[in-house]
Formats: structure tokens, sequence, C-alpha cells
């Protein structure tokens, strides 16, 4: 329903009062005096006439409070008994015959009728009273008859004319209350009449009259049909729309919306199928904390975990972003970090693949060594006795690789007392790790530590030794089939799971555990040498 014919209707409710009493300017109120004439006043210090009367209504209480106050506050000074005020209204019959105004006194008082002290005084006024009832009576009932015909005539009237024009027989037309024995009925319909009301759903104000039909003249149908029809839009323009309405809700969507300028990220383009953020497209600042959180991921893998799960790869990486952009001092990229799974998982996934080439590093410095560093060209290829494919896998059964030897190519030389010890190891550990300025070795100088209490000498961490063990073991595969025969392998395959086992096997449980001896004084000893030769 529209709000200005709701606001309608809830008017037009509101109208809806109780029945009018005779007195046609005040309704009838319950338990409430109808207003006294001045005429009376002085009666009724001696007297009150009561009866019985409707059921109140609020207009009645607010139409007449002063007049009422006053009469009761001049009944109190001449000495007159407390009672209950109620004037009865006099209702005119279908006859319109006179009839005496009956009325009763319910006195509070111990004095019952007599209420005066004078009995002549209160007969005479009896008398007087009762010719002014029946006068009264006559007048106020032609007055309320009349009054009601012409309220409801107009409302009736009213109500018509939103709906259609009123005829001749139509003239006297009005709703009159309905009168049972001489009482006018508690029924709101019996007053007021809402057949005629609108329906509900109609949108019609009060008063609007109904609106005409005009005809379409023959000039006015030519003038149509001259009209020029418009040609639909361009392909032109729809597309330029389109296009324009397109950069809008890519605009909406964009992850960029509602964090810092600093911490804005270019995206993969995905129409050139691309996976992983560029980093030279990104801000210097995000590009600074990039760069050093791949420096930190990196000496996780060295000083913690070198071979993680998945989940683990990507926790480092995570960690390695929050502390690089705290140390850089970028709160704002830091909180974008921790707060965005998009923005996140874009750069852990960034740190987590370069992290992934330091394997790659590893395993090309032990490809460049391993064949000199290990005979591999002085075994003959073909002889059988002396193959090098047989040559190569003894030299990866029970990891006998770590044990350097006297003969390179003589295997009953090999050295079973100085595991790790092995001139390749010490190699690997000195290019990947410790050469130039720039190494991790320099950068992480102060991370290095001694696991002995009574000597101070710096080690190398067993995560940087299975890197350099695992890369070695890589590269001596490929030769198992043969110089021509060689296959890359992936250095991050799960083949050298076994190889991890069996290192940590040798290194942990052999050495630094073992139950004989003192394995932890061989473990330091060991490591602080490995420490001393590679970074020479």
């Amino acid at each position: 329903m529209p709000p200005k014919s709701s606001s309608v209707l809830s008017s037009l409710l509101k109208r809806k009062g109780p029945p009018f009493s005779s007195n046609s300017d005040v309704p009838i109120a319950g338990n409430q005096a109808r207003p006294q004439r001045e005429t009376k006043n002085v009666a009724l210090q001696k007297k009150v006439w009561m009866s019985d009367a409707p059921k109140a209504t609020k207009r009645a209480l607010e139409s007449e409070p002063n007049r009422n106050s006053k009469a009761a506050k001049k009944a109190k000074p001449n000495g007159k008994a407390n009672a209950s005020v109620i004037q009865k209204s006099v209702v005119p019959d279908d006859s319109d015959d006179d009839e005496n105004c009956n009325t009763d006194i319910e006195d509070e008082s111990e004095g019952g009728r007599g209420l005066g002290k004078d009995p002549a005084s209160d007969e005479e006024l009896d008398e007087e009273e009762d010719e002014y009832c029946i006068k009264d009576s006559e007048v106020l009932a032609e007055k309320a008859i009349s009054t009601n015909r012409t309220s409801e005539a107009a409302k009736a009237k009213r109500t018509w004319s939103s709906h259609k024009e009123p005829s001749d027989d139509d003239e006297d037309f009005a709703i009159l209350p309905l009168v049972e024995s001489g009482n006018i009925s508690d029924s709101p319909s019996s007053v007021l009449d809402l057949s005629m009301l609108p329906d509900e759903g109609e949108d019609n104000d009060e008063g609007q009259l109904p609106k005409k039909s005009t005809k379409t003249s023959a000039r006015d149908s030519k003038y149509q049909s001259e009209k020029p029809i418009m040609a639909p839009t361009s392909p032109f323009v729809r597309t330029k729309k389109m296009h324009g309405l397109k950069k809008s809700i890519l605009a909406s969507d964009d992850p960029n919306r509602g964090w810092a300028a600093e911490s804005y990220l270019v995206y993969p383009d995905g129409s050139k199928m691309q996976r992983t953020i560029s980093l030279r497209l990104q801000p210097k600042a995000i590009q600074d904390i990039v760069h050093e959180a791949i420096l930190l991921a990196s000496g996780l893998a060295i000083f913690e975990e070198a071979f993680p799960t998945s989940d683990q790869q990507l926790t480092q990486s995570f960690r390695s972003l929050i502390s690089a952009a705290g140390s850089l001092n970028q709160p704002l990229i830091s909180n974008r970090i921790e707060k965005d799974d998009i923005f996140s998982r874009h750069l852990t996934n960034y740190v987590t693949g370069r992290v992934g080439k330091l394997r790659i590093t590893v395993k090309k410095a032990a490809v460049d060594v391993v064949a000199s560093l290990y005979g591999l060209l002085q075994v003959p290829a073909d002889d059988e006795e002396k193959s090098r494919k047989k040559f190569v896998k003894a030299l990866l059964t029970k990891m006998n690789f770590v044990f350097p030897r006297n003969n390179l190519v003589d295997a009953t030389s090999i050295r079973l007392n100085e595991p790790y010890r092995h001139p390749a190891i010490i190699t690997v550990l000195h290019k990947v790790f410790f050469k130039g300025a720039k190494s991790y070795g320099q950068h992480f100088i102060n991370t290095f530590t001694s696991s002995s209490s009574t000597d101070d000498m710096k080690e190398i961490p067993s995560a940087m030794l299975t890197l350099v063990i695992v890369g070695i073991f890589a590269a001596l595969k490929e030769w198992e089939e043969g110089e021509d025969q060689r296959e890359e392998q992936d250095f991050a395959s799960a083949t050298f799971a076994d190889v991890v086992g069996l290192h940590n096997a040798l290194l942990i449980d052999k050495i630094r555990d073992a139950k004989v001896g003192n394995g932890a004084g061989k473990y330091h000893t060991l490591m602080a040498h490995l420490y001393r030769d590679a970074k020479v």
C-alpha cells in the first residue's frame, strides 16, 4: 500500500469515535456529568441531579473540565453532602413525545434524600427543574438529530464524491444513528457507515475526481504515425559501455581495496596463465620484504629443517615474511600479511619457490665436483669387473660416499673411522655456503653455535650437512647408468627420503647418540672440523 493511502486510511480509522450524546458537541462520558448551565448553579448548591449514563469517551473528558470543577467548588462551601454527580442523557423516541425528566438521587450521606435544611425551597426547586428538563429535552433532542444528520450526510457525500456523481435521489442521503428503545446503540456502525469507503488497494485520495478518458483524434494519430523511430544504439557504444561496466566490476573486486597503499600487490595476470607474482612489478617496499624473507627462509632451511613438508615450508615462509616486515619497519604490510589470506598466500608461495632453488644450487655444486673427487673418470667404462656402473653403485651403498679413501678407485682403501670427511663434502660446503662476502655463512655468521659445553668452537648445523649429503647423492645417482645415459634427478623428489633416513641414522644415532663412548664429544669434533675446513 502506498504511504499516502496508508496515512489517509489511518486518519479515517481515528475518526471512528464513540456514539454521540444528546448534546451533539460533546460525546457521552462515563461517570461524568453533562455540563451544567449557569441557571442551574444555584439549584445545585442544595441538590444534585444524578442518573445513569453511557460509557465515557476521551472527548467528553477533555471538553468541559473547568465547568465541572467550578460546580464542585460551589457545592462544598454550602456544606452539602458529597455525592457522585451523573447526568442522564435525554434521547427522544420515534414519536418525539414529551416525557418527564426522571431523576434519581444517590445520597452518600446518612441524611438520605434530605440534602437541604429548608424543605420548602427543595419543593420549589423540584418544580422548576422538572419544567426545565422537559423543555431542555425537546430542544436537545431536535438539535442532536439535526446535527447527526448534517455531519453524517457530509461524510457520506464525501465518500460518494470519490466514486461517482450523486444523483437527484441522493440529495437527502444521510447516515442516521440506530435508535433502539430510546438509546443510541454502542456499535460504531450505527453512527458511521463505512460501506462506501474505498478498498485497501485503491490509490484515490479523498475528494479526488476520477480520470476522464480521452479519445485520440485523427490528427494525433497521423502525427504519431509520422513520428520518426530512433535507431538502436551502435555496437561501438554498447561495447564501450560494457567495457566501462567491466572496469567498474573489476574495481569493486580489487583485492587491494581497503588496505594501505604501500601494501598494494600486483597480482598475477590470469589472461596470461600466470600463477605466481612478478617481483619486479611490485612496490619497492614489498620487493625489499620478499628479498629479506627469502634470505630468512633459506636460513631456516639451513639451521632448522633442510627437507620440511609442504606445510612446514609454508610455515617457514610465513614466519620469514613477518620477521622481514618487522625488521624493515613496515607494520602496515606486516598487518596485511597476517590478516589477508590471498595476499600472504601469493607471497609465501613466491618465497617457498625461491628457497627451493637453494637445493638446486647445492646439487649443481655437487655435480661439478663428484666426477673428479670420486675418481669416476678413472674407472674404465668398458671393463665389466671395474665398470663405472658397478663402481658408482658401490659408492651409493650403505653411505660409502661419505667416507674418504686412500685410493679413489680402490674400495678396500676406505677409512671408516672418518665419516663425513670426504673432500667432496668439504668442497660443496665451501662453494655453496661460505664462498664470497654475500654467502649464507657470512650473512649468518653469528648464528653458528657450539653444542659443547666445554668448547665454544662453532659447528656446521646438521641441516646444512643434510643438504650437502643429499646433493652429492643425487649427483652420483646420475652417473649410475653411465656417462652417456645420465638422467636428471629431481633434487626434491621423494626418492631421496631414504637417503635422509640413512644419513640421520649414521650422524645422529651412531655418532651423536652413541651408547658407547663420548658420542656428543665426537659429534662436536666432527661438526667443528667441517666448519673450520669449509670456511677457509
